[in-house]
């Protein structure tokens, strides 16, 4: 009963990353950690509204290494 599915998320991150390099403060700090981020955050944002649409729970969506360290998206 687990629907598999594989979500592009290139658009969205991509979008959030324009959009953060259009302000000044931003874009004149070199790109590190933090545009990594976004991709973690497109994949919550997906999980959790699909699980919203069809009733569900979203559990998680770290990965493995993120849980050895205690640092995942929630």
């Amino acid at each position: 009963g687990i629907i598999c599915k594989t979500i592009p998320i290139g658009k969205e991150t991509a979008a959030v990353e324009e959009t953060l390099r259009e302000d000044p403060d931003f874009s004149a700090i070199a790109r590190d950690v933090t545009e990594e981020n976004i991709q973690a955050r497109m994949r919550m944002l997906n999980i959790m509204a699909f699980a919203n649409k069809l009733g569900g729970v979203m559990v998680n969506t770290g990965n493995k290494t993120e849980l050895i360290l205690n640092n995942c998206t929630i």
